[in-house]
């Protein structure tokens, strides 16, 4: 009897355990639900993390202030990197290196040495001018007078206006300055067939420079039309600037007469206003042929 009650008790007790065990079964079931649910969240937290930053991360990797300025060159980074005054000028060209590198500089129309010669060309042509004529001129009135009687005083007065007429403009100036009457001076004496020695003299050196210039003239515009590539136009120019330089140094020297000047003024003024003629007449011509070039 009291083994057959233990054996019950056993049986119940195995009992007992089998829906325990199914107790546990069932909530393994509800774990599992929970566990896919819980993997699923992680998930869903794992690509968040992964894929997007925060706010924090974002600051943490933006260049903060001091990043910006230690990148930015200062003012000394710039100056230190900009090349000196004395690199600037070591580098620049010289004026000798411009006008080789640019030799229509020198050779063209205008420049430099191309006025310069004009210029010489038109004070070359005013001194041939006015010398070569004054000393004619004078010549003229010398062999005119000498045919007159001693005492024929107004047949002298004729004679030198005929002369001052055929004397050039600048000269004539210079010497109306010096004596403007025609008439003998007060007090003379001398014979009416007789001229003024000086006067002859200096009429012989303003031929002589004359003479001399003409021929400075003549070679210089002779070399310049030999070697120039347009020789036609290149004799328009030598043309241009003897003309010039005859008509503004007459001119002036006139002005300046006219003005009072003495004739050591004239004279310089007359030279210098045929220089400023023959570079001012060469430049007319050279604006004349490029205005025929443009219409032909």
């Amino acid at each position: 009897m009291t083994d057959s009650a233990g054996g019950v008790g056993g049986s119940s007790g195995g009992s007992g355990a089998g829906n325990g065990s199914g107790g546990d079964s069932s909530g393994i079931s509800e774990s599992g639900l929970g566990s896919g649910a819980s993997g699923g969240a992680t998930s869903v937290d794992s690509g968040i993390s992964a894929d997007s930053l925060t706010t924090g991360d974002q600051l943490a990797n933006s260049p903060t202030t001091a990043d910006n300025l230690s990148n930015t060159p200062t003012a000394a980074d710039v100056i230190s990197n900009s090349p000196t005054t004395a690199e600037q000028l070591s580098s620049a060209q010289t004026t000798a290196e411009q006008l080789a590198d640019n030799p229509a500089q020198t050779k063209g129309p205008n420049g430099l040495a191309a006025n310069a010669v004009a210029g010489l060309q038109g004070g070359t042509a005013l001194a041939a001018r006015e010398g070569i004529g004054a000393q004619n001129a004078r010549a003229g009135y010398n062999a005119q007078v000498s045919q007159l009687d001693p005492t024929d005083i107004a047949g002298r007065t004729a004679a030198k206006a005929m002369s001052r007429a055929e004397t050039p403009p600048a000269t004539l100036a210079a010497i109306e300055a010096n004596r403007p009457g025609l008439g003998p001076r007060s007090g003379s004496t001398a014979s009416a067939n007789k001229t003024n020695i000086g006067m002859n003299q200096l009429a012989g050196r303003l031929g002589a420079v004359g003479k001399a210039s003409a021929v400075v003239g003549v070679a210089l515009g002779t070399a310049r039309i030999a070697t120039a590539d347009n020789k036609p136009e290149e004799a328009a120019r030598v043309a241009g600037g003897v003309i010039g330089g005859i008509a503004t140094g007459a001119l002036v020297g006139a002005k300046l007469g006219a003005l009072g000047a003495n004739p050591f003024t004239i004279g310089a003024g007359a030279i210098l206003g045929g220089v400023v003629g023959g570079i001012a007449g060469e430049k007319a011509v050279d604006t004349a042929i490029g205005w025929a070039k443009s219409w032909f």
